[in-house]
């Protein structure tokens, strides 16, 4: 698998940090006896741990697509072994974006990324029954047929990376004036490498325009 996109969607998430790292550095310094400064910065800390959570959510889902289609080409455990650890990370990384997603809309799309993952972990299940049912050439067939299930819980994880960093940028915004940097930083990166996808790129423009 071509590990290009992935490392460039990581270079993108780190700019996008370092931008609104730079924003509110300047706003912290400006604003130093706000009485919400203590309020802004708990929520800019927890919406930049829920990003970078998610670019893991996303390589996870990734890893788990690789292992298990090694596994059942191979049947070396150590493919396996792959699997399961990338859905223990799951879990732990969905329950902490749970926790750290700040608005309605956020918990939201943190229970369909949820329930996006919690496919691609069916078709795991069920693709070890078909293996011993069937053997493991029909049970990689049927993996191959839904590789629209790990691609549904990546945008998923994509859609909400979008929400939450604009609704840093707008939280920004409100507080200082200053938002309007992330949102021209946004716009000047191509969308599909941004944003993973057309149609999370036409979401995210559709947010920012």
């Amino acid at each position: 698998m071509n590990r290009c996109p992935l490392r460039f969607a990581a270079t993108v998430t780190i700019g996008v940090a370092a931008a609104l790292l730079i924003t509110w550095s300047a706003m912290t310094v400006s604003n130093a006896y706000s009485q919400s400064m203590a309020a802004m910065n708990d929520s800019f800390n927890r919406g930049l741990s829920a990003v970078y959570l998610l670019d893991d959510v996303r390589n996870n889902v990734d890893r788990i697509s690789i292992d298990q289609r090694a596994f059942l080409s191979t049947t070396d455990l150590r493919f396996l072994d792959g699997v399961w650890s990338s859905a223990l990370n799951l879990d732990r990384h969905l329950e902490a974006i749970s926790v750290l997603a700040g608005t309605d809309g956020e918990h939201a799309g943190a229970a369909r990324l949820s329930g996006a993952t919690r496919q691609v972990l069916e078709c795991v299940a069920r693709s070890y029954d078909i293996r011993d049912a069937r053997g493991s050439r029909a049970a990689l067939a049927f993996f191959d047929a839904h590789e629209d299930v790990i691609s549904e819980a990546k945008a998923q994880a994509d859609q909400l990376k979008i929400g939450i960093v604009l609704n840093i940028s707008d939280r920004i915004a409100n507080a200082g004036g200053r938002g309007g940097l992330l949102k021209a930083m946004l716009r000047s990166i191509p969308a599909e490498a941004a944003f993973g996808s057309v149609p999370n790129a036409r979401l995210a423009f559709g947010v920012l325009r």
